[in-house]
């Protein structure tokens, strides 16, 4: 019995292997864009970093789980460009039918609790979700001040899209919203929005 469930659980570990595979839009550089991976161990990073920042009182490791989990399913449905109206309109069906088949690999039960930590983040249930879901819309930002607005540009993004991008989001926390401020003030005065 216990030589099943770690079967399965080996298994899953060899199949989301593919996850240092699948490309976001954000570049890194002109060689190359950034992983899923690269994104997901960013975001631990915002995580680790800013908790006792926040006046949110939040649970580190319930951060982490939902920062890697919270893109998993792309390993199947794929990435989709936070511009892309096309694409958002199909995201969540696609993501949906991805994470159940994914973490469907796993011995039931933990299967389970992957898929609910995937759904608490989705519909942003709980402190924890509401602050990966915002440090999830702010290190693109970051990235890109990095990068010289190379995503920005290449896409032909401008200052309105990437200000109004995921805002809501960005509420939860004050120094959320001054980090996210900061950050466009920044590009701005880069110049590093596409006009």
């Amino acid at each position: 019995m216990k030589d099943n469930r770690l079967t399965k659980i080996v298994s899953f570990l060899k199949e989301i292997e593919g996850f240092k595979t699948i490309y976001r839009r954000i570049l890194l550089d002109k060689r190359r864009n950034e992983s899923d991976a690269e994104h997901t161990w960013h975001l631990c990073m915002f995580g680790l970093l800013l908790n006792k920042e926040l006046d949110l009182n939040l649970d580190l490791s319930k951060v982490f789980k939902l920062a890697l989990l919270h893109d998993l399913p792309e390993l199947y449905a794929g990435d989709t460009y936070a511009f892309d109206d096309e694409g958002k309109k199909t995201k969540a069906e696609r993501e949906e039918k991805a994470a159940k088949e994914l973490f469907g690999i796993l011995p039931e039960d933990l299967g389970e609790e992957l898929y609910k930590l995937f759904r608490e983040y989705e519909e942003c249930k709980s402190p924890e979700a509401k602050f990966v879901k915002a440090i999830d819309k702010i290190q693109p930002i970051l990235s890109n001040v990095c990068t010289n607005g190379l995503t920005w540009k290449e896409n032909k993004t401008t200052k309105e899209t990437v200000s109004n991008y995921g805002v809501e989001y960005i509420q939860v926390d004050t120094k959320l919203k001054e980090m996210h401020k900061n950050l466009l003030k920044e590009a701005e005065i880069m110049d590093l929005f596409y006009s």
